[in-house]
């Protein structure tokens, strides 16, 4: 059983058309350079293609992750670099603000000693921690760590 928990949100819709008004002027621009009009022209194509290729790469950059959860494992789909991650293997889920899963970001698991940031998804820490505590059948922090259930030496 697979079940879509969260997804990464999409890019603004004016990112798309700041690179498609981008484009035409950067044919614009390139049309009257070889017409005759060398000096603004220049600048202007020079100017626009950088703006293109900024808008294009943020574009790019911000591609779509889906965080997905089986019984075994927690997936995180997208192009480049996806993640598995043992069911087994996670320690403890919290949100950058200890205690405070309202008050966070991002959600942060505990995997076998390392802390694996998950990006911003369009479901809240608040909802997106105990669930994941549920799943895993683990509190807020690994349990060799001081306070996880555990009295520390005074």
């Amino acid at each position: 059983m697979r079940e879509v928990v969260a997804r990464t949100p999409p890019p603004p819709r004016w990112l798309g058309v700041l690179a498609a008004v981008q484009l035409v002027n950067l044919v614009y621009w390139t049309v009257r350079l070889f017409g005759g009009e060398r000096d603004a022209a220049v600048v202007m194509v020079v100017s626009v293609a950088v703006a293109l290729a900024a808008a294009t790469a943020a574009l790019v950059a911000s591609r779509r992750a889906t965080l997905v959860l089986t019984p075994d494992h927690l997936l995180l789909e997208r192009r480049r670099h996806p993640l598995t991650i043992a069911r087994q293997d996670v320690r403890g889920v919290r949100g950058d603000v200890p205690g405070r899963p309202s008050w966070s970001e991002v959600v942060l698991l505990d995997v076998g000693g390392r802390e694996v940031r998950l990006p911003v998804l369009d479901a809240r820490p608040a909802t997106l921690v105990p669930r994941l505590q549920r799943w895993a059948d683990v509190g807020e922090r690994a349990a060799h760590e001081p306070g996880a259930g555990e009295a520390t030496p005074a």
